[in-house]
């Protein structure tokens, strides 16, 4: 459940739930991001990374599922 407001806590929540998704959809620990990366801009680079490496599993998936002709 996404949680919404302004509270720190729960931005950092939902940051922290991303990358445990991101985990559990078949991305490695070097390949996600830490929430401290994102919340306080610590570490951009590495959720680019993983944002990019999301994308190439998900094509990947999506290839397996749905061939092309």
């Amino acid at each position: 459940m996404l949680n919404l407001g302004e509270n720190s806590f729960k931005l950092m929540e939902n940051i922290a739930r991303f990358a445990q998704a991101a985990r559990a959809y078949g991305l490695s620990d070097s390949e996600t991001f830490q929430t401290v990366d994102l919340y306080e801009k610590m570490n951009l680079h590495q959720v680019i990374l993983c944002l990019f490496a999301l994308g190439r599993k998900v094509m990947k998936n999506s290839q397996q599922i749905f061939p092309s002709k």
